[in-house]
This record gives C-alpha cells, sequence and structure tokens, in this order.
C-alpha cells in the first residue's frame, strides 16, 4: 500500500487506503503581478496600480506588496464584460421607459 503524506508529512486514513485530505487537494491560484495585469488586460502598469490602490480592481496584499489572483482578475472582467444578448434586451428596455 503506498502511503500518501500531507503537507505536514503525517498522513491519514479515510476509506480503504490512505489519502490527502480535501482542502490539500485544492489548488492555489497563480498570483499575478501588476505588469502581467497590464500585458494581459492591454493598460499601463500605473493603470493597474491606480485601480488597486483604490480598490478597483481585486488584488492581495502581502506586506508592501500587491499581487492579483488570476481567478479573482477573470470573474472581475466577466463582472465589468457588457454587450451580448442579456445587455441589449435590458438596454432596449430602459430606453422604451424613458421614452
Amino acid at each position: 500500500m503506498q502511503r500518501l503524506k500531507t503537507r505536514n508529512g503525517g498522513a491519514h486514513a479515510r476509506g480503504d487506503g490512505l489519502v490527502p485530505r480535501r482542502e490539500e487537494l485544492r489548488t492555489v491560484d497563480r498570483l499575478l503581478t501588476a505588469e502581467e495585469i497590464a500585458e494581459r488586460l492591454g493598460m499601463k502598469i500605473d493603470w493597474v496600480w491606480a485601480q488597486a490602490r483604490a480598490g478597483r480592481i481585486p488584488h492581495v496584499r502581502l506586506g508592501r506588496y500587491r499581487r492579483f489572483r488570476e481567478s479573482a482578475i477573470e470573474a472581475w472582467l466577466s463582472e465589468l464584460e457588457t454587450g451580448g444578448m442579456n445587455s441589449t434586451v435590458n438596454h432596449s428596455a430602459s430606453k422604451r421607459r424613458r421614452g
């Protein structure tokens, strides 16, 4: 039987064998730098820093450093994204109410 070790060097049993705990199976998102975010968004690095300081772009503070979790940036972009059928329908409905 193969023993699977946990991060702290121990192992635990589940079912018929030794397996890692569920929380150990999670992968940590890659933390990106402001330079990487700027490149991905096609923006200047100063813009990324300004957005982070203003709290408009999700980031993680690590002491004096700020890093950007890849999945948080993707979710943030999805929230900002406009267009598509739902947006067009809602936009047309709001125009009819005003007119």
